[in-house]
């Protein structure tokens, strides 16, 4: 070679670089480093063989570099032709969403290629956009219940759900059937809870179980079946299911473009709302209160909607007396009501709504409502402050006795409540209990003014200072004879709550709160310290068996929730009591703080006081009183400070007193309960809601 062929070669190897796209190296350089190892190379010269070997190379090389290219070149217009068509089908889209807010989209078929005169030639002539109805524009009320509810509360943890597969069956299939074919298509579909945090998307298909009809949806991303708070919790059973209204997809590849069309769960949607307070205090205990507070909003008032109300406690009553004669109202449960037309007179029928507590409770309750125009819905909720009706007494708190029964498991299963008023009283609970007779092998009985006990000298007749109930007590009727009051005894015996409240009841359990009022707190004659009469001890749970009966008795009981390793026995202390402590098996309160006991009685009358002891933070600055609603009580640390009482045998009794407001006559009575045993509405136990205690109101 010549050294001008030399000086080429070399240019060319040390030519500038060009793009490697695909390429490892430069193909040139590559060529060019071959010939430089050749054996024998030097820049003397190359031979011809060598130079023919280079050509070769070079040629196979610049082949496949030209394959590579028109390779790229496809992809690339692969690439714009699949992003033109999918360019197109949201295009289309603009059309069908706009159909779809202004409630035109057809429902009348399940599939069809969608068409609109007001779309581009480009647009008709394209692959086009399949449209499938769901839903479709029905309403997703039948009458005042959700067509598709959740039947269980959604499952956080596996991410599922569950309705019945025929909830919105407009045609065969169901709806349900109709999504797995879209699934099976690669379309992913869009749905939705009301309550949940937010859209839920499913790609898996639905199974439906042929036996129960239910069917189990599984979502994409769990967190979506969650209500929030912490920790979060599933949407709870009775929600609705928002099923898709409407499916569109690109009618050549469903995988290229797809998408759902649903409305929000609970959005503020243009043109309808309600307006709900946030709070509103009312009357408890069955009082029907005026409801006035729930408002229609609407830009068209011709427009015809649907207002649906529904409160959280089953047992709640919502009316609608004398309605306008223009407006559809409806009740499927006592606690719902769903009231149709147009708006101004659904207004007015709104302006009558009354609602009303379960009868005899307090505490809160929610009022959720829903209005709807079609498609369209908006939602509101008030939560309800539920006051106690107190029958008229002024002093006292609010006590909710939930009375039911204990299943298997030891669940407390409510059955019916009252609204117990605690005895107001000025003395301590062992003076106001009346007792006197044998206590801790002494004879005593509670006559100081400050609670304390006089003994009664020993060898003395007892008679001479107690009056003695089976002797000493005549009966007419249910009432105790008003001879009696001349017996020199018996003002011992009319402290206790039957006489003072002038009524009793033979064989029954009376139970009563009673809160002490003491104007001033002496220091007791048996030496203790009663400062704590009206602060840590002001509470106590008075029980009295069959009460100024002749007949004998007995009953087995379980005390939970209450102070441990308290004595009962203890004479000495004045805010408990046990009479006649040889008939208890068991006087002291456990570690766990229950008491397990069993009472007995030849004649009455028996009973136990127990307190109800508070914390020092159970001072409330804004009434200046220790609230029983403060109480903390919890020795076994399950979360539960409410007291409850379970009787497992008892013999000569058929029911409970209990000191309770009468609805009708709006003031505060011995309220006589059944047992009721054996059967699914048995009240053999009592829980005490003792964290939603209120005072009564001035």
């Amino acid at each position: 070679m010549s050294r001008q062929n030399s000086r080429l070669v070399d240019q060319l190897a040390d030519a500038p670089r060009c793009s490697e796209m695909r390429f490892g190296r430069r193909p040139h350089a590559i060529v060019f480093r071959y010939l430089r190892g050749l054996h024998g190379y030097s820049r003397a010269g190359v031979s011809l063989v060598e130079m023919m070997v280079a050509v070769a190379l070079l040629s196979i090389i610049s082949i496949t570099a030209l394959q590579l290219v028109r390779i790229t070149e496809t992809e690339i217009v692969g690439s714009q032709i699949t992003l033109g068509n999918q360019q197109q089908s949201e295009s289309v889209m603009a059309y069908i969403y706009k159909d779809f807010a202004q409630g035109r989209l057809q429902d009348d078929v399940r599939s069809r290629a969608y068409t609109n005169d007001n779309m581009s030639a480009d647009l008709k002539a394209g692959a086009g956009v399949t449209v499938v109805s769901l839903f479709g524009m029905t309403s997703r009320y039948d009458g005042v219940d959700p067509r598709c509810p959740l039947v269980e509360t959604a499952n956080l943890a596996a991410g599922t759900f569950k309705m019945n597969a025929t909830c919105m069956d407009p045609g065969s299939p169901s709806i349900l059937l109709e999504i797995n074919k879209l699934i099976q298509k690669g379309i992913t579909v869009t749905t939705g809870l009301e309550g949940g945090v937010g859209r839920c998307s499913i790609s898996t298909p639905v199974t439906i179980d042929q036996v129960t009809g239910i069917a189990t949806l599984t979502v994409d991303d769990p967190s979506c079946v969650a209500t929030g708070g912490n920790p979060p919790t599933g949407v709870p059973a009775g929600n609705h299911v928002f099923l898709p209204r409407f499916v569109a997809y690109d009618t050549n590849d469903p995988r290229l473009f797809h998408t759902s069309m649903i409305e929000p769960p609970d959005p503020l949607t243009t043109g309808i709302g309600l307006d709900m307070p946030a709070e509103k205090i009312v009357q408890g205990g069955g009082v029907s209160n005026v409801a006035d507070f729930v408002f229609a909003v609407a830009n068209d008032l011709n427009t015809d909607i649907t207002v649906r109300l529904e409160t959280d406690h089953q047992l709640s009553r919502l009316t609608i007396p004398n309605p306008p004669a223009d407006v559809s109202v409806s009740n499927n449960r006592p606690n719902q009501v769903q009231i149709s037309g147009k708006v101004p007179a659904v207004r007015q029928a709104l302006l009558n709504l009354n609602y009303a507590s379960p009868d005899n409770y307090f505490s809160t309750d929610g009022l959720m409502g829903k209005i709807s125009d079609g498609m369209l819905v908006a939602s509101g909720r008030t939560n309800l402050d539920v006051k106690p009706n107190c029958g008229g007494q002024k002093d006292g708190t609010a006590l909710l006795f939930a009375l039911g029964n204990y299943d298997s498991d030891g669940a407390f299963r409510e059955v019916s409540y009252v609204t117990s008023v605690s005895v107001a009283g000025k003395k301590l609970p062992v003076h106001f209990y009346g007792y006197c007779g044998l206590s801790g092998g002494s004879v005593v009985k509670f006559d100081q003014p400050d609670g304390g006990y006089s003994p009664i000298p020993p060898g003395d007749n007892m008679s001479n200072h107690c009056a003695n109930a089976k002797r000493e007590l005549s009966w007419i009727g249910d009432v105790v004879n008003p001879a009696n009051y001349n017996y020199r005894g018996f003002p011992y015996v009319k402290s206790a709550p039957m006489y003072r409240e002038g009524y009793s009841r033979r064989e029954h359990i009376t139970v009563y709160l009673y809160e002490n009022f003491m104007d001033t707190v002496p220091v007791s004659t048996t030496g203790i310290n009663n400062d704590s009469a009206t602060t840590l001890n002001r509470y106590s749970l008075i029980f009295q068996f069959d009460t100024f009966d002749t007949t004998s008795g007995q009953v087995s009981l379980q005390l939970d929730n209450i102070e441990a390793n308290r004595n009962l026995r203890d004479i000495n202390d004045p805010f408990t009591f046990l009479d006649d402590p040889r008939d208890f098996q068991t006087s002291t309160i456990g570690q766990d703080g229950r008491l397990i006991t069993n009472a007995s009685w030849q004649f009455s009358n028996d009973g136990v006081i127990v307190p109800l002891r508070l914390g020092t933070n159970a001072y409330d600055p804004n009434t200046g009183l220790y609230e029983l609603g403060r109480y903390s009580q919890d020795p076994d640390g399950d979360g539960n400070s409410d007291p409850s009482l379970k009787m497992t045998s008892w013999q000569g009794l058929v029911g409970w007193n209990v000191r309770a407001t009468n609805i009708q006559t709006q003031a505060v009575e011995w309220q006589q309960i059944p047992f009721q045993a054996g059967g699914p509405d048995a009240r053999t136990g009592i829980s005490l809601k003792i964290s939603r205690a209120q005072r009564c109101p001035k």
